[in-house]
């Protein structure tokens, strides 16, 4: 998922990242399989995954008996679900602002313009 300016990655991270359907082990390079029950309400809760402690891994397997009388068993057939947020220059100029509102020298700064994005960065040179 890709958008510009609106809620930060991390606020996506919280609904869109449940909905992966495996995890991964990044101690042992290994991907494990993960169940999930979807709720009425939309939301997704793991329901079973085997963990990686059998393989040495650093995750316990986990199991979640059904948490509501209308909960469904799913399995997400995406693995893995990344995002990135993009800023316009409109968002990056009010930071601009902010920042030379607070006395920071943003003659200092350098912006960086890339396919549908800017960056801010701190100190040139």
């Amino acid at each position: 998922m890709t958008w510009v300016d609106g809620p930060t990655s991390k606020l996506v991270e919280g609904i869109a990242g449940q909905f992966a359907g495996d995890r991964s082990d990044g101690m042992i390079d290994m991907k494990i399989d993960a169940r999930h029950w979807l709720l009425p309400d939309g939301t997704a809760t793991v329901a079973s995954n085997p963990g990686t402690k059998g393989s040495m891994g650093a995750h316990p397997a986990k199991r979640e008996w059904m948490p509501h009388p209308v909960a469904r068993l799913a399995h997400f057939c995406a693995d893995f679900i990344s995002w990135t947020r993009r800023t316009s220059l409109t968002v990056v100029g009010r930071w601009l602002d902010r920042m030379k509102a607070q006395g920071v020298p943003v003659e200092l700064l350098e912006i960086r313009t890339g396919y549908n994005s800017s960056n801010l960065l701190a100190a040139r040179g």
